[in-house]
C-alpha cells in the first residue's frame, strides 16, 4: 500500500479486522454501515469501491470466466474505464473508445509474450524436414497431404 498511496492520505475501510494497523502514516477512517440500510453516518462510506468490485466480479463470471494473473492489470483497467464512464450512453462510450484506441499499441506477440513469427517459421521448417524425410509417392500431390485442421493460421 505504501508504494501506491501517498502518506497522509485518508484511507476509508470497513471494520474488517485485517485493516487494523494500516493507520500509520495515513488518516485511517473505519466506517460501519447500518445492517439494514447499508448507509453510514456522514459522507464517508465504502459503497463506491464495493460497487466497483461487484461489477468486476460479475464481469469475471459473466464475460471472461478466467483472468490470467499476467494480464490482471489490463482487466482492472478495462473495468475501471467502464465504471468511470458508466454514465455515458453506448454511442458516447464507443466514440471515446475509438478516440483513445490509437494511444497504446499492444501487439499479439507482446500480449502472449512470444514471437509468433518465429513459431510460424519453426513449423514451416519442421514440415519441410518431415517432407524430405518421408516424401510422398510420385503420383500423390503433396498438397493433398496437408490436414487443414492442423495447418497454422498466419
Amino acid at each position: 500500500m505504501q508504494d501506491h498511496v501517498a502518506e497522509g492520505s485518508t484511507v476509508i475501510t470497513d471494520y474488517y479486522r485485517s485493516y487494523i494497523g494500516i493507520g500509520d502514516g495515513y488518516n485511517h477512517v473505519r466506517v460501519k454501515p447500518d445492517p439494514e440500510t447499508y448507509k453510514t453516518v456522514g459522507d464517508l462510506h465504502t459503497n463506491t469501491i464495493e460497487n466497483f468490485w461487484s461489477t468486476f466480479k460479475r464481469g469475471y463470471v459473466g464475460i471472461y470466466h478466467y483472468m490470467s494473473p499476467k494480464h490482471l492489470n489490463r482487466y482492472t483497467n478495462e473495468f475501471g474505464y467502464r465504471y468511470n464512464n458508466r454514465e455515458f450512453k453506448g454511442v458516447e462510450k464507443f466514440v471515446d473508445m475509438v478516440k483513445n484506441s490509437g494511444k497504446v499499441r499492444l501487439t499479439y506477440e507482446k500480449l502472449i509474450g512470444k514471437d509468433v513469427n518465429q513459431q510460424w517459421q519453426q513449423r514451416v521448417d519442421k514440415a519441410e524436414r518431415d517432407f524430405y524425410k518421408n516424401p510422398p509417392p510420385p503420383d500423390v500431390d503433396p498438397l493433398d497431404l496437408i490436414d487443414p485442421d492442423k495447418a497454422p493460421i498466419r
